[in-house]
């Protein structure tokens, strides 16, 4: 935390009820040329632990650089992505690099992705009842039917399938739509930047339908934990589309207010 951010929170001590605040969100002026991207700090960091207001402890706090005014990119999806991170959800890749998937969650690109994924949903924030996954090791599986509700209704229907598929494979459906967070309609500075760092989710956009992916136990933070199932299409299927992988088929028979997909075992 910057001496010019800890004189800031000073100064707004005595005119701000900090009480309950726990993460410090800092805007720059847009014509501020010295944070070139962002600065962040956590609760592992130690830093940030040393400031204080007079009515609560920060263990958090985020500053947008210049970065952030490109078109592509927005504040609250920074803010989110990193407020992630204060409650234990890894990131997705490198900072670095792109890879296929982090178009498809926040906690891969708060840049594209408006989203965060089921399985974070679930395995890591315990957002998500048990009774809202449908969760069946591949060996138990001969044919299913199941029915998945948007994993953002308000329901609290089905909303994610886990399929352990070995020791560290686990196959994982979702229902998306496009919705307010989903939603994205790109100018062409923003078009330009996913074609060269995102071509398989430029070709293939946000639609509604069934999201399936795959985790890997043995990977975690700044690693490539979740992945698109392998193949050049669109990762998101509707009906009549199927993915078959490492032994398990699954088709999408309808799309709507609930997706109804068959899952089977292929070998």
């Amino acid at each position: 935390m910057t001496t010019g951010s800890r004189f800031r929170v000073t100064v707004n001590d005595k005119y701000i009820d900090f009480t309950g605040v726990t993460t410090v969100n800092f805007i720059l002026p847009k014509s501020q040329s010295i944070v070139k991207e962002s600065a962040q700090g956590f609760p592992w960091t130690g830093e940030i632990r040393k400031y204080y207001s007079r009515e609560s402890k920060f263990n958090s706090f985020t500053l947008p650089g210049g970065y952030f005014n490109n078109e592509w990119t927005s504040y609250w999806t920074y803010w989110v992505h990193e407020y992630g991170h204060v409650i234990g959800i890894p990131h997705l890749g490198g900072s670095r690099w792109a890879y296929s998937f982090q178009p498809y969650d926040l906690m891969g690109s708060q840049d594209i992705a408006r989203d965060i994924s089921g399985w974070s949903r679930f395995a890591v924030t315990k957002w998500m009842e048990d009774e809202w996954v449908y969760c069946k090791e591949k060996s138990s599986i001969s044919s299913e039917l199941i029915y998945l509700s948007p994993i953002n209704d308000g329901s609290n229907a089905t909303k994610l399938a886990v399929i352990p598929l070995n020791k560290d494979l686990t196959l994982i459906l979702e229902s998306r739509r496009v919705d307010t967070f989903a939603s994205m309609r790109p100018k062409m500075e923003a078009i330009q930047y996913l074609q060269g760092a995102y071509p398989l989710f430029a070709a293939n956009p946000i639609r509604d339908g069934v999201f399936a992916y795959v985790y890997d136990s043995r990977l975690g933070h700044n690693e490539e934990y979740l992945s698109l199932v392998p193949g050049n299409r669109n990762p998101i299927l509707i009906a009549g589309e199927s993915i078959s992988f490492e032994g398990v088929t699954v088709k999408v028979l309808e799309v709507g207010l609930r997706d109804k997909v068959l899952i089977t075992r292929s070998d």
